[in-house]
């Protein structure tokens, strides 16, 4: 099991960053909707279709 919190050392202090990692599901959802442009853009291509980019419609 991975550890959920990093640790930053420096010569004046230790501290510790609690920060909670993102999970595999939101990293996965992020990336989405990151890449959604080209993700829809392919999957048209593939079936035959045209797709038009929502930044261009409006």
């Amino acid at each position: 099991m991975s550890n959920t919190c990093t640790a930053a050392m420096t010569r004046e202090n230790a501290s510790v960053n609690y920060k909670k990692k993102p999970s595999l599901k939101e990293r996965f959802v992020k990336y989405i909707l990151d890449n959604q442009e080209c993700i829809l853009g392919g999957l048209s291509a593939l079936n035959g279709h045209i797709y038009i980019p929502d930044r261009t419609r409006r």
